[in-house]
């Protein structure tokens, strides 16, 4: 009787298991994520094209203008473009004259490029100084591609959500990158604006650093 009952209840358990399993497939996969919606709405689709700043109507990054969180992707990335290309790459540039003057100075004048070069010396800061321009080139670097393929990928795909010749599985993907793209945004612009100032003290305080040597140099010639 005993066994009887134990079958007749793990019969009705596993029945229940088995309408409980096509209840949930029953329901849209929004409902299956703690709440996360996959659908990605018109608005938030909206705020993600604008966030790109590539739409024809949108302002992109001019002189003169100072970083903010209102600002979109392609100023912020317009930013990081006009530090990395003249402010690091002009500064590398002109570590990399110096660093050849040295190196004519050797030839031309061992004693005087032995005062310039040991201890605190002219190559000692070079080298920290270079070292400190590829890391931060680096960075930023990393930072603008990462704006610039969000941003991009995001605006060439802002029809494929409700694009009825995508499957139902193929429109939630594109929904949830493109919120995926929008979150990496939102996490670089603020960083950016935290840091700008430092980095802009930092190209300021190494400017003064290389026209010094440069001038030291000049002093060196016969």
């Amino acid at each position: 009787m005993k066994g009887e009952v134990r079958q007749d209840m793990f019969k009705r358990f596993l029945a229940a298991a088995l309408s409980a399993l096509l209840f949930l497939q029953a329901l849209p996969l929004e409902a299956l994520a703690d709440g996360e919606r996959f659908l990605i709405s018109e608005a938030e689709l909206e705020a993600a094209v604008a966030l790109s700043g590539l739409d024809e109507d949108a302002t992109g990054w001019h002189d003169g203008m100072t970083p903010s969180e209102n600002m979109n992707a392609a100023q912020i990335a317009g930013y990081l473009e006009r530090l990395i290309e003249h402010d690091l790459k002009g500064l590398m540039d002109t570590a990399q004259d110096v660093e050849k003057a040295l190196a004519d100075l050797l030839l031309s004048d061992p004693q005087r490029y032995a005062e310039l070069t040991s201890g605190n010396g002219a190559l000692a800061q070079l080298d920290s100084l270079t070292a400190n321009l590829r890391a931060m080139m680096d960075d930023l670097s990393y930072d603008h591609d990462e704006l610039v393929a969000q941003s991009d990928y995001i605006y060439t795909n802002r029809n494929a959500p409700f694009n009825a010749e995508y499957s139902e599985k193929e429109r939630i993907q594109y929904g949830r990158s493109i919120r995926e793209a929008s979150e990496t945004i939102r996490a670089i612009i603020p960083a950016v604006v935290q840091h700008y100032p430092s980095w802009e003290q930092s190209l300021a305080r190494w400017y003064s650093a290389v026209r010094w040597m440069a001038r030291s140099l000049i002093r060196a010639e016969p």
